[in-house]
């Protein structure tokens, strides 16, 4: 994991500690930054009785929206996907992911800003910058089901799953 995904992580659970989500409710998978990488981590996901994924970006979003829908697990009815960037397939996804849109040229600015800073100043040190994304909702996200998901990754042979 990168200094940010931590950063992601922390900045996360504070705001669902805030919404009053016990932490004992939230489960962090890490599943790389790829549709694939997200693919391969849905079995954990599921196993963590989870009914939402905020994914790295989109890419991991449409990844783990895919790999639920392949399994059997309706998305958002039974789990809801979230993921960073608002790239524009999250419009052509089935269902259209929700997402949080980064002001990329904003993010350049301020980058280019502290460039110019550093070659004025080397000793100037490290900065964080934070930025406030936008929450751009689609149909990938619902409120979460008022008991425990009864969706399993493993499913049973000759049962079928709605």
């Amino acid at each position: 994991r990168v200094a940010s995904s931590a950063e992601r992580e922390r900045a996360f659970r504070a705001r669902l500690v805030q919404a009053d989500v016990h932490p004992s409710r939230i489960a962090s998978v890490y599943a790389g930054y790829s549709a694939a990488d997200a693919e391969g981590a849905v079995d954990a996901i599921l196993d963590s009785r989870a009914t939402a994924s905020l994914c790295w970006n989109d890419d991991t979003a449409r990844g783990v929206a895919n790999a639920l829908l392949s399994r059997g697990v309706r998305v958002p009815e039974e789990f809801s996907v979230i993921g960073v960037d608002d790239h524009r397939t999250c419009v052509d996804s089935l269902p259209r992911l929700s997402s949080f849109r980064q002001d990329a040229f904003d993010h350049g600015r301020r980058a280019a800003e502290l460039l110019v800073q550093l070659v004025r100043d080397p000793s100037h040190g490290d900065v964080l910058l934070r930025a406030a994304p936008e929450f751009i909702s689609r149909e990938s996200v619902t409120a979460p089901p008022d008991s425990a998901p009864q969706h399993s990754s493993r499913p049973t042979e000759g049962i079928p799953h709605e």
